[in-house]
This record gives structure tokens, C-alpha cells and sequence, in this order.
């Protein structure tokens, strides 16, 4: 590790020294100075840990190593220590000690399980049990996913300008905009695009309600609103939400449908992936939001019903198939149904043949043939085309488990020379941009608008994964058993990556099937080893606590769900009926239909330039798509040279008409959430006001933007949220 530590700070040393160059705008000066050497730590780490296992393996085999010595060290014991020490800190780190209704559905089925497990009986298996119990499981890990499947056609506001109508406690419904801001809730003064502005006017009425706050106290109907509110303002104060997310699948897929080329879109999620959801929602009916879920959706179906399938084909144990739905619901649940549907890289399509592939391998370590392994090395290279990253880790944990069974049986140099050439030809498909060349990718590596990752946290990872990998190799299992490990064990730690970068639950929680391979593998093999084996090896003493962790995570979901549909309940639901856009959501079309309309009038050709916060609905309202370099433009302006490289863009390809915010130059101070107001810091400390004062320096960037190439056009036409305007001639 300190050898990893030091090419770590070397490694990150140099990208800064890079990016020194760099004038990052205001609103990326907040960021992880030691993100990209905290992942460098935890890849060098993972790097020696194979080789120190190669090195170990050969001098084992050659006799220079005493085996039984290493397995008197009892390493088992000490993984079994470090498990607990790991999850120990992983749940301080993800604040459970600091919430006590959380410690205590943690302690409550606990207790519960150590006075009720005597009353069962004491054969290893539950017998007929175990089938009621999975049947139970399966029905209400359909319930979780029928529900998220059914709130996903909910989508709440997405934007502060937006207004919409709550519905008070006393049956009165008000406009949300028009509200806020006669009360001035949260000290906000949002520019409302249906009215003429009066920035002077605006600003005042900013200055003394900011100069007020700290002795604001609120009635009883305001405190209503606020309630009613409360959901829908976290996601207005972000700098994207909804249409954020969504727009780096569905933004390309309707851009590829319209006519653009592969080449000029940037596919985040995938060349193949992208590609292939375009085509499945084309067959659906067409490319509209409303099939689009529905094809999200079938990717958690089908691949938690394979992952199942899976499970009792390697296995074929009841126990485990109980053990593995209820892990899923309490990941599902723990995430929740609005997370779930927010971000479509949560979604297992981005992984979606990872299961498959360990099938494949274990049947061909169990019993070689040609064609077993012909289809696992062809899939795992498909796997780079259909999603860029975590197809990439699935290919080097190929050759991982490769390179192992190599060393495990005589070194052959035809062999050899066809594994390093089939790792050649997995590089160059990684590093060919078949998705597109992404140019915010080194900033997302120098923790730009990513959670801070805690120093700590890529070396208790690492350590964890090295303590699996050592006790594959001094084990006394079997060739294919041990290949098949070191294939998981490499997998989860590869995908480990994706939490370290942005280190929320939710981030690991929803790779939850691979490492319930992984555990699944570890405790069939070593679970006599164990400390309190006698107790590990009976089914029961992990299936009663998990069943009683499964209860309360369905609590919490359907919590969760009814925190979420209650914001539908208290506000009046306006039924999009666009072409493409066909959804359920609490924001009033009338404004976005005006500039579809606008839009419509002076654009013939299906590529639109717009330089817009609405750039991510905007034109596929109005059966368009965005020919700017970028899936968006706001979260996408981190230093001034995109800015310029914008500005560039656009005089370059001199586009007849360009789409701008009709409210480009306003000021935006009266939506960032005041500091000051205790109730606003209430709810989520000073959250709220960080990500509003985030959101509207990214807004504002949109205008350097315009400025850049003002001169060349002047205005024509404008509506509520757009203005037209058309190049000087």
C-alpha cells in the first residue's frame, strides 16, 4: 500500500500539474483535489495484489513456499475479522452510527433473531420452508419492481421557473411560483417567465427578504406549502435532476432516430447499449419517453431473472436463491424507487452480461471444450462495445482468471501468445471511441461535482479484495473453483471502482448481484473454515436475519414510495401529451409547448443549436435534437475552454438560427435558497443553499456563451422560455 500511495500522489501530481493550465469556472472550485489519486491507489493496489499472487502461486509450486505453514497463519480467521471490521467502518461511513432510527432496525432484527432462532429446529436445512419463503420473496421483489416501474412515469418539476399548482391543506390550489415568491419562502425571487421582468424590482425585493429571514417566522398555510413543497425544491435547487440523468441515454437515442450520426453523439452509457435501446423502443412502438421506461424497466427484469437462474444452476440450492432475493430487495429497497428511477446508471443494462459470462466460465472451467470457451472470450469483448467501462472490467477479469489457470497448469507459449493477444485486442476496442470521445472525462477524475472519497476508504477496499484473492490461492479447492474465484473476486473489485469515484450507497448497492456471486462462491467453498463455522454452515442462521433485514427494508422503501407519490397527491398532475414526451408530472406544459411551437416555426432541419437550461427536454419536445458538442451544455462548462471551444463550435458551422434562454441575462440571485433561513437549513443543513448557489453559477455560464457569439446574431422572435435569434447576413 505505501508503494501504491507513493505512484498514487506521483500519478495525481502530474494530472494537476496538467490541468494547472485550466481556468476552472467558479462553480468547479469545489471539487476532490484527490480523487484521481485516491482511484490510482486502489488500481496500482489491485495491479500488485495479482502480482504478488502470481509470485506466491510459482513459489509454491516450486516448493520454495510451505504451504501448511501459510495455512497456519489461519488467513480465514483473519478474513473473517476483516469483513467484520470492513463493514464495520463502511457503516459508520455511511452515516449509520449517526442515525439512531437506522441503528435501531439494525439492532431491533438482531435481537429479535438471537431469541427467536431456537425455536427452530436444528436441521441444516428449512426444508418445504425455503420454497415458501422464496415464493414469498420473488412476489414481493415483483411488487418493488412493478411499483418503480409505475412511478417512473411520475416525474416531478425539474426546474425553479417552472410553475405548477399545490393543493393546500384548506383545498385552495396556488400557483407554486407565483407563491413562493409573494411570500418569499426561502428568501427566493424567481424569475417567472410568463410575466414581464422587472430585474430592479426583483433585486430589492431579494435584498429585504434576505435582510428578514433571520426573524421570519411563517403561517400555518405557508408551513403547508413548504411540506408540500419539500420534495420538489431539493430537485429544483439542483443544477439537473430528472431530464439531467435521462438525457445522457434518451438525449442520443433521439438524436440517432432523428438522423444524426453515431460519430457526432457522445453515448456515456455505451455504443451498443445506446444503440440497441434505440432500436428495442423503436420496436415498442417509437422513440418516445413513455417506451424508453418501459425498456429500462425490462432490463431489471430480465437480468435479476437470469441472475436468479443462474444461481440455482451453479448451485442448486434453495437456500441461496432465498439468501440472493432478499439481498436484492434490501439493495432495491435501501436505494428506493425516485433513485432508482432517476439515473439510468443504476440500471443493470450497464452490466448486463456479467452474469452470463460467469456462467459460461464456470461451465467451461468444469469441463473445457472450445465452444465454452470461445463464447465467454466473444462476450466479454462484446461487453466493451455494449458498455465502455464495465465492460472493460468484465474483459480483465477474463484474462485474469486466464492468465491464473495459466499458471495453474503448464505455461504453454501458443497459449501465452493467444492471451496476450486476445488482451491487445480488448485495449484497442476500450481505447477506440466507438461511444464517442467523452471531454469532461478527466474532470469527472479530478472529482469534479462528485462526493469527496475518503482517504481511508480505497485502502480498507483494497485490503478486503487482497485478503479474497490470498485465500483463493493458499486453499486447497479445486483448478476450476479457483479460476472461477479469481474471476468474480477480480470483477467485484474492478467494479468497486464506480463507488470509489462517487462514494454514495446507492453506487454500490446496485452492483449487488455480483458480489452475492462472490459470497456465494466464498461461502460454499471455505465456509468450515470460518470462525463460528458450525453455526455459518447451517442455512438458517443467515436466512432468519436476512428475512428479518428484508422486512425492514421494504419498510423503508415503502416509505420512500409514498414520500414520492405524495408529492402527486399535492399538486395537480398536467398529462404531457408530446409526441416523445408522454408523461405524468407536476409542471404546466403551456410554456413548453409555446417554444416547441417557436421552435417548429423557424427550424426545418431536425438538428437544432440551442443554447438553453432546457436543452435537455427543450428539443426533443419538439421532435428535435441538439447538434451542440455536448448531451447538455450546463453541467458540461467546467473552464473557460469549453466556453471558448463553444463559442468556436458555433461561428465555425454558422447555424442560421441559434435558441437561447429568453431569460439569458437576467440576474439570478433570487433562486439561490438563503442561508439564512432556519428552516431551509433545517431540512438538509445548508444543502439546499449549496446546490442552489451551484445551479445558478452554472446557469450563468450559458451567458458567457452567448456572449461569445452575440454579435453575429440578433433577435427575431421570442416566447416565454426561448428566443430566436438569426445570424447577421
Amino acid at each position: 500500500m505505501a508503494f501504491s500511495t507513493a505512484i498514487g500522489h506521483y500519478a495525481n501530481d502530474i494530472i494537476l500539474t496538467k490541468t494547472t493550465t485550466l481556468y476552472f469556472l467558479d462553480w468547479a472550485s469545489n471539487r476532490d483535489p484527490y480523487k484521481f489519486k485516491a482511484i490510482a491507489e486502489y488500481i496500482i493496489s489491485l495491479l500488485l495484489t495479482f502480482i504478488v499472487i502470481l509470485s506466491t502461486h510459482i513459489r509454491l509450486k516450486k516448493g520454495l513456499v510451505n504451504r501448511n505453514l501459510i495455512r497456519k497463519i489461519n488467513l480465514i480467521r483473519l478474513c473473517s475479522y476483516s469483513l467484520f471490521i470492513n463493514l464495520f467502518v463502511f457503516a459508520y461511513y455511511i452515516g449509520l452510527s449517526k442515525s439512531s432510527p437506522l441503528v435501531f432496525m439494525i439492532l431491533l432484527p438482531l435481537l429479535i433473531y438471537i431469541n427467536l432462532v431456537d425455536y427452530f429446529d436444528n436441521k441444516s436445512e428449512l426444508g418445504y420452508k425455503t420454497h415458501i419463503i422464496n415464493a414469498l420473496l420473488a412476489v414481493i421483489l415483483i411488487s418493488i419492481l412493478s411499483l418503480t416501474s409505475f412511478s417512473q412515469y411520475y416525474i416531478s418539476n425539474d426546474f425553479f421557473s417552472i410553475s405548477g399548482k399545490t393543493i393546500l391543506k384548506n383545498g385552495s390550489s396556488v400557483d407554486t411560483v407565483e407563491y413562493i415568491n409573494q411570500k418569499m419562502i426561502f428568501g427566493l425571487m424567481i424569475q417567472d417567465p410568463r410575466i414581464s421582468r422587472n430585474n430592479e424590482g426583483q433585486a430589492d425585493n431579494q435584498k429585504k427578504s434576505n435582510s428578514d429571514i433571520l426573524i421570519r417566522r411563517y403561517t400555518a398555510d405557508e408551513l403547508d406549502f413548504i411540506s408540500k413543497n419539500r420534495y420538489e425544491l431539493h430537485s429544483k435547487a439542483q443544477a439537473g435532476w430528472f431530464f439531467h440523468h435521462h438525457n445522457y441515454l434518451f438525449g442520443p437515442i433521439n438524436a440517432l432516430s432523428l438522423g444524426a450520426s453515431s460519430s457526432s453523439q457522445l453515448m456515456i452509457y455505451g455504443w451498443l447499449l445506446t444503440a440497441f435501446t434505440k432500436d428495442y423502443v423503436e420496436f415498442l412502438g417509437g422513440v418516445n419517453y413513455q417506451n424508453y421506461f418501459f425498456a429500462l424497466n425490462s432490463y431489471y427484469w430480465l437480468y435479476y431473472f437470469i441472475s436468479i437462474l443462474t444461481i440455482y444452476g451453479i448451485y442448486k440450492n434453495n437456500d441461496f436463491i432465498s439468501w440472493s432475493l432478499s439481498t436484492i430487495i434490501i439493495s432495491l429497497s435501501l436505494i428506493g424507487n425516485s433513485v432508482l428511477n432517476l439515473a439510468p446508471g443504476l440500471n443493470p443494462a450497464r452490466h448486463f452480461f456479467d452474469v452470463i459470462i460467469l456462467y459460461l466460465l464456470y461451465k467451461y472451467f468444469k469441463n473445457p471444450t472450445r465452444l465454452k470457451l470461445v463464447l465467454p472470450l466473444f462476450l466479454s469483448l462484446f461487453s466493451i462495445l455494449w458498455s465502455k467501462e464495465f465492460g472493460f472490467f468484465l474483459f480483465l477479469s477474463m484474462v485474469s482468471a486466464f492468465a491464473y489457470r495459466l499458471f495453474l497448469d503448464k505455461i504453454k507459449a501458443l497459449y501465452l501468445i493467444g492471451l496476450f493477444t486476445y488482451f491487445a485486442v480488448g485495449v484497442a476496442l476500450y481505447l477506440y471511441p466507438f461511444s464517442g470521445s467523452n471531454p469532461s472525462f478527466i474532470y469527472s477524475l479530478l472529482g469534479i461535482s462528485t462526493p469527496k472519497t475518503p482517504s481511508y476508504l480505497p485502502y480498507l477496499v483494497s485490503t478486503f479484495f487482497f485478503l479474497l484473492l490470498y485465500l483463493t490461492l493458499t486453499s486447497h479447492s479445486s483448478a476450476s473453483h479457483k479460476s472461477s474465484a479469481i474471476f468474480i473476486t477480480s470483477y467485484c473489485a474492478l467494479i468497486s471502482i464506480y463507488f470509489l469515484w462517487y462514494p454514495q450507497p446507492h453506487h454500490i448497492l446496485s452492483l449487488c448481484v455480483p458480489f452475492i456471486f462472490l459470497a456465494l462462491s466464498f461461502y460454499k467453498e471455505y465456509t468450515p473454515n470460518f470462525i463460528f463455522s458450525t453455526k455459518l454452515s447451517n442455512p438458517k442462521y443467515i436466512t432468519l436475519p436476512l428475512l428479518l433485514f428484508t422486512i425492514f427494508s421494504v419498510i423503508i422503501f415503502s416509505s420512500k414510495f409514498s414520500y414520492f407519490m405524495n408529492n402527486f397527491k399535492d399538486h395537480h398532475v398536467y398529462e404531457w401529451k408530446f409526441n416523445r414526451v408522454n408523461i405524468n408530472t407536476t409542471m404546466d406544459p403551456i410554456l413548453f409547448n409555446s417554444s416547441a411551437e417557436l421552435i417548429n416555426k423557424y427550424s426545418i432541419d431536425n438538428k437544432i443549436y440551442i443554447i438553453s437550461k432546457y436543452d435537455n427536454i427543450l428539443p426533443i419536445i419538439a421532435n428535435k435534437y441538439s447538434g451542440m458538442p455536448y448531451n447538455e451544455l450546463t453541467t458540461n462548462l467546467v473552464t473557460y475552454s469549453e466556453i471558448d471551444s463553444l463559442a468556436s463550435f458555433i461561428k465555425s458551422n454558422k447555424p442560421k438560427y441559434i435558441f437561447v434562454d429568453s431569460d439569458i441575462s437576467d440576474p439570478l440571485d433570487g433562486e439561490i435558497i438563503s442561508s439564512s433561513d432556519r428552516l431551509a437549513s433545517s431540512f438538509t443543513s445548508d444543502y439546499l443553499h449549496a446546490s442552489s448557489l451551484v445551479r445558478t453559477s452554472l446557469i450563468y455560464n450559458l451567458s458567457k456563451v452567448f456572449d461569445s457569439v452575440s454579435t453575429d446574431y440578433h433577435a427575431v422572435e421570442k416566447s416565454g422560455l426561448i428566443t430566436v435569434y438569426e445570424i447577421n447576413r
